[in-house]
């Protein structure tokens, strides 16, 4: 009779536990790839227009990769082409549609960006680019920016 005890009474436990849900963790939306786009970048008395190209590379909620822009810079003394490489870092969020925060690096520039992954799966960022001069010293100016990436392929 006690070995029939035990049973029932490990039973009359289970059922007073209170039941544990275990989450799967949210799938972060998938930005790995080759993205081509146009950025413009304005403050007073300066004019950037640039096409971008950039590899990402994602783990999870991060994101890496290298790329390059090339352009035209027109300011007071005129129009002067540039072309620069460079790399960038990143985060997204879980939410509708996921928020997105990079920073880019190029040579002695940095740039801090948010946006977000639209549904067709296209990239808006807008952010500041701090504008340098020849031996990278800023210059107190800042450019405020706008980049759309559309998936390449």
């Amino acid at each position: 009779m006690k070995g029939r005890r035990f049973p029932l009474a490990l039973a009359a436990l289970l059922t007073a536990l209170p039941a544990c849900d275990v989450l799967a963790p949210e799938a972060y939306e998938y930005i790995a790839g080759d993205y081509a786009g146009e950025g413009l970048g304005i403050t007073d008395g300066i004019h950037v227009t640039a096409a971008f190209h950039l590899t990402i590379k994602q783990t999870a909620g991060s994101f890496s990769g290298e790329g390059t822009t090339e352009g035209v810079w027109t300011d007071d003394d005129g129009a002067l082409p540039y072309r620069s490489e460079y790399v960038f870092e990143g985060t997204m969020d879980h939410s509708d549609p996921p928020q997105l925060e990079m920073w880019f690096n190029a040579g002695c520039v940095s740039n801090d960006y948010v946006g977000y992954v639209l549904p067709n799966g296209d990239i808006v960022l807008d952010g500041q680019a701090l504008v340098t001069d020849s031996e990278c010293q800023p210059t107190g100016e800042v450019l405020e920016v706008v980049i759309y990436l559309q998936r390449d392929g």
